[in-house]
């Protein structure tokens, strides 16, 4: 098990954190938990002394859909906010690059080559039909193996399942809400200081 630190640990964000905090822009029309689940990306991205890695895929592919889905899920029809939202489609990688994060490859050699060895495995054990439908989740495990980060996610459940398979112990850290409260559990590494502070814990 990896000992961690927030002066040595890389936390790798997954995408449904990223809308998490993109979604901050339409505070009032979000339900208590997205709230809860809102602010705490807020104050990670904005407000840690995390150092935080974005995968491009995250901020090039999986984010605008994800994003634009979620402005129209909650029927968002103001003209302020669906400018606010725009405007958070467009500039999201600068509005990370000036809060000091880094943007870090995926289409890399190393990246690649990771994913496909796991690829393959997890083909044999579980079958191509469930791999394809999480191929991209795939490259941001593998991202965050190539860059020695802990990947944070509100969607473990396939990222445990992949690692169980290819027998590898990625840093892993879950974030749960309900209600207000936010929580934080971790696989394969110890707390970290800077993400635990933000639950209120």
């Amino acid at each position: 098990m990896r000992s961690a630190s927030q002066n040595e640990t890389c936390i790798l964000l997954d995408t449904n954190i990223l809308v998490d905090f993109a979604l901050d822009v339409i505070h009032e029309q979000l339900s208590e938990e997205e709230r809860a689940a809102a602010e705490f990306a807020r104050k990670l991205v904005l407000l840690s002394e995390c150092k935080l890695l974005i995968p491009e895929i995250a901020v090039s592919v999986e984010f605008p859909r994800a994003f634009s889905r979620a402005v129209l899920e909650h029927h968002v029809t103001s003209e302020d906010k669906l400018r606010a939202c725009v405007n958070m489609l467009k500039y999201i990688e600068r509005i990370l690059k000036v809060a000091g994060h880094e943007i870090v490859k995926c289409w890399d050699v190393n990246v690649l080559k990771i994913a496909a060895g796991w690829y393959y495995r997890i083909e044999k054990v579980k079958g191509s039909d469930w791999i394809k439908r999480r191929h991209q989740d795939l490259i941001i495990l593998a991202t965050a193996k190539a860059n020695d980060a802990c990947l944070i996610t509100k969607n473990p459940k396939d990222f445990e399942e992949m690692m169980k398979v290819v027998s590898s112990a990625i840093p892993l850290c879950s974030v749960g809400v309900s209600g207000s409260r936010v929580r934080v559990s971790w696989l394969n590494t110890d707390p970290v200081k800077c993400v635990e502070s933000l639950t209120g814990a």
